[in-house]
């Protein structure tokens, strides 16, 4: 699910609690951990992650992922 500049995961392979209350900030990566996804930015009181893509973090501080780390 996307909504403007973050998003929240769902769809295939996700179930079950993905954040909690003091996880913000953590990178996401992909499931084999090989790519960046996003960054942790809040967890709702319903349970709702909501995360920031990496790509905006990266643009908004124009800065790049350390070599050998892709971005997914």
């Amino acid at each position: 699910i996307t909504c403007g500049s973050s998003a929240a995961p769902s769809g295939a392979g996700y179930a079950g609690t993905f954040g909690a209350p003091g996880d913000s900030g953590s990178l996401v990566v992909t499931k084999d951990g090989s790519a960046a996804v996003g960054l942790l930015f809040a967890v709702t009181s319903l349970g709702l992650s909501v995360i920031i893509p990496i790509e905006t973090v990266l643009k908004y501080f124009s800065v790049t992922l350390v070599n050998g780390i892709g971005v997914g």
